[in-house]
């Protein structure tokens, strides 16, 4: 567990002069605090395999406070935007789920001219939960709340090594979003008509509606926020 007070921190200031000219200095900026618990268990990759477990959970304040943005001349009619939200914002996280696991298959493994020894399988898994706090995982509708489902995410990686003595390549395949999830943008929907909004929250936020409430063709690219699956193919030399 953990806790970490942030203050004395600086901001930009931008002072007007009596001619219109400007200058910028430093000033007294915001404050805040950061506050969590971190669980972790890690095996060291030993032998023919390692892994780890990872659970966070975090929340803070971030205090609006300090010298203002712009000073302006004593008496001047200039119209400048300040802050005016002075206090205290409470920022919320999602807690997120780590964990992943490497092996490795034995050097001596002699099947098919040993094609299948020094091969590394890694696969990490992540899942970030929803905070009912945080306005863009929640979808209301007729006085009711609902949670948009939780953020997962594989990255999977193959790595066959060889050993020439004078040199020692490396091949290997890496797949991103390997599941190909997909993290529903729930706030576009927000603005559809309310047949279109029960469809979706029906459908476990998974039936986008075709068209926005003013007809128009419904923007299919903002639908989710991740990428779908990606996969690379690459080789490494070391000497």
């Amino acid at each position: 567990a953990y806790y970490k007070d942030i203050t004395n921190t600086v901001r930009t200031i931008t002072v007007i002069t009596q001619d219109g000219g400007r200058y910028y200095t430093s000033g007294n900026g915001d404050y805040g605090d950061s506050k969590g618990i971190e669980i972790s268990l890690r095996r060291p990759l030993t032998g023919i395999w390692g892994g780890y477990l990872n659970y966070t959970f975090t929340s803070g304040i971030n205090g609006r406070s300090g010298d203002p943005v712009i000073v302006v001349p004593p008496g001047s009619k200039m119209q400048v935007g300040q802050i005016v939200d002075i206090g205290d914002v409470v920022i919320y996280d999602r807690p997120r789920l780590k964990f992943g696991i490497t092996l490795i298959t034995p050097s001596d493994l002699s099947f098919l001219f040993n094609i299948f020894s020094n091969v590394q399988f890694a696969i990490d898994y992540q899942i970030y939960y929803p905070n009912k706090n945080i306005a863009s995982d929640v979808f209301s509708e007729a006085g009711s709340q609902f949670q948009r489902p939780a953020d997962k995410n594989a990255d999977l990686r193959i790595r066959k090594d060889f050993d020439f003595g004078f040199i020692k390549p490396a091949f290997f395949i890496e797949v991103k979003n390997a599941f190909n999830d997909k993290w529903a943008n729930i706030d576009i929907v927000k603005s559809s008509s309310p047949e279109d909004r029960v469809r979706f929250i029906n459908s476990g936020f998974e039936t986008f509606p075709e068209t926005k409430s003013n007809g128009a063709p419904f923007p299919d690219q903002l639908m989710f926020r991740n990428l779908p699956r990606q996969i690379s193919f690459g080789i490494a030399l070391s000497y």
